[in-house]
């Protein structure tokens, strides 16, 4: 349980979001994610923002969808911000390269391609993915 392994995390990571009208599952769910992982990896109790990718993820559909697969490469490209930066607006929106309240963005947070989950064999990313689980949890 992360609340017990990593009390730090326990509001990050037990944290539930509600995409209303708007079609994000794929940004609320991704989003969440890669919160999860660097509270677990640096202790660092941060929420980023869906709506972020929502507005500036170009090969995604905003609130009309988007695909789990390129979302993982887009957020390697273009990074994240924290939700405090872009709240969710349960709509789509224009990627203004500035906050709420107009300030620029805030150094972005990227991801790397930890283990490959577009390569190889099923049963290595499965493996792969276990393994990651069970050492850093989420």
């Amino acid at each position: 349980d992360v609340r017990t392994h990593w009390p730090a995390c326990a509001e990050v990571a037990g944290r539930i979001s509600n995409q209303g009208s708007c079609g994000s599952c794929w940004a609320m769910s991704s989003a969440a994610a890669v919160s999860d992982r660097v509270c677990i990896a640096s202790n660092s109790s941060v929420h980023y923002a869906p709506q972020f990718m929502i507005n500036c993820y170009a090969r995604q559909l905003g609130c009309s969808g988007g695909r789990p697969d390129p979302v993982w490469h887009d957020i390697m490209r273009e990074g994240l911000v924290p939700e405090a930066c872009v709240p969710f607006a349960e709509r789509d929106g224009e990627c203004t390269g500035a906050c709420r309240g107009g300030s620029p963005y805030p150094a972005r947070r990227y991801t790397k391609n930890v283990y490959s989950p577009w390569g190889a064999t099923d049963a290595e990313r499965v493996a792969a993915i276990q393994r990651d689980i069970m050492q850093h949890g989420s």
